[in-house]
């Protein structure tokens, strides 16, 4: 669900399991994550990525902040 933080793995080898790297759900569309996060690679910024087999390897979990109702609160106040 957009707005819902998303956990992977780090790619320091010799922090293999560790949390490395978040991103903020963007949209969940036709069954395609797309989420917001930094990057420093050949991006080097922020930018909205899908979930492609890169990151698929390294997911770790979503996490939900907000309930929905408190989110649709927010939207509607």
């Amino acid at each position: 669900m957009p707005g819902d933080v998303i956990l992977f793995k780090g790619t320091k080898t010799h922090h293999p399991h560790s949390i490395g790297h978040v991103g903020i759900i963007y949209s969940n569309e036709a069954n395609e994550i797309r989420f917001i996060h930094s990057t420093s690679g050949k991006e080097y910024g922020v930018t909205i990525s899908a979930m492609d087999n890169t990151y698929k390897r390294r997911f770790v979990k979503v996490v939900r902040l907000l309930k929905y109702n408190d989110v649709f609160q927010a939207q509607v106040n």
